[in-house]
């Protein structure tokens, strides 16, 4: 027994019966994946070249859009854009992307000297729960603050902006949460429409934070814009752009704003509050003035 046991330990008997060295058989091949697009993405005016770790893609006159699976950034002619939703892989190898990345990408690569594309903005609409807001004879503001609010998010992102809702619902949210939401947006819009003791008081205003502070600048040039643009869509009565120490506008460290869309305590204007190409206009002049906002100013890097 104790000739045989190194034997077999150390493959001897195979080399004694000519059996030579035992092999291993080889691993079985893997099938290469082949990466790929998924169909809607393919509908893109792009070329794409898909690999494991990373989907790059040119448009017709040569401009490179770079993306990275399972994440949300993109990059365009060496500029980080905020994507609304990641870029997904599957283990198969394809690439595909959500619906409002489609619509981004799609605006993107129509216009690809747009500024404004992938900012972060925060669409706040006021009120909410139990905090009425003003009160009209039909209306309650918190609920055409949000209709408002839902048309200007739906614009922006037809636009190329990345717009979220502070609140999508009726819940109340403390002007502590709004603010802290805002530190992850490149700009903060608050919704409100107004109330007065006085039936007569009419017209649309748009307010910017009053005490000097960094960005403050920003936050009354884009007021400007914002009122200028709505009181030419609708042909409503200028009551101008103000200042105010509003918490929201105050304790904000980006470009702020509220816009006052009407008066819900004025018969007549609250008539026009729930009309809805009255609030597309005003969506679209709020949209149309960030696009000039960006245009206008030093382009800072978008939040990540």
């Amino acid at each position: 027994m104790k000739f045989w046991t190194p034997l077999f330990a150390s493959g001897i008997l195979f080399t004694l019966f000519g059996c030579g060295t035992p092999k291993l058989a080889a691993p079985p091949k893997k099938n290469a994946i082949q990466y790929r697009v998924d169909p809607e993405l393919g509908k893109l005016p792009l070329r794409f070249a898909a690999a494991e770790e990373a989907l790059t893609a040119t448009t017709a006159d040569g401009k490179k859009l770079c993306f990275q699976p399972k994440k949300k950034i993109a990059v365009f002619q060496d500029c980080k854009i905020n994507l609304p939703e990641e870029i997904t892989l599957s283990d198969d190898g394809v690439y595909g992307a959500g619906k409002r990345t489609l619509q981004l990408l799609r605006v993107l690569v129509q216009n690809p000297e747009g500024r404004h594309f992938g900012r972060l903005i925060l669409i706040d609409p006021g009120h909410g729960d139990h905090a009425l807001g003003a009160k009209g004879k039909f209306l309650l503001e918190k609920e055409i603050n949000l209709s408002l609010a839902n048309a200007i998010a739906t614009t922006l992102c037809e636009r190329g902006f990345v717009a979220r809702l502070s609140r999508s619902d009726d819940r109340f949210l403390s002007l502590e949460e709004r603010v802290q939401m805002a530190k992850d947006y490149d700009v903060f819009i608050s919704v409100h429409h107004n109330g007065s003791e006085s039936p007569k008081s009419y017209g649309l205003e748009t307010y910017a934070p009053d005490t000097p502070r960094k960005q403050q600048a920003e936050s009354i040039l884009l007021a400007f814009l914002v009122q200028r643009n709505m009181v030419r869509a609708t042909k409503e009565f200028d009551r101008g752009v103000k200042t105010a120490r509003f918490y929201v506008l105050e304790h904000t460290t980006i470009p702020a704003i509220l816009i006052e869309a009407g008066f819900v305590t004025n018969p007549e204007e609250e008539r026009k509050l729930n009309d809805g190409i009255r609030r597309q206009k005003i969506a679209d002049a709020v949209a149309d003035a960030l696009i000039s906002f960006y245009q206008t100013t030093n382009a800072k890097e978008k939040k990540l």
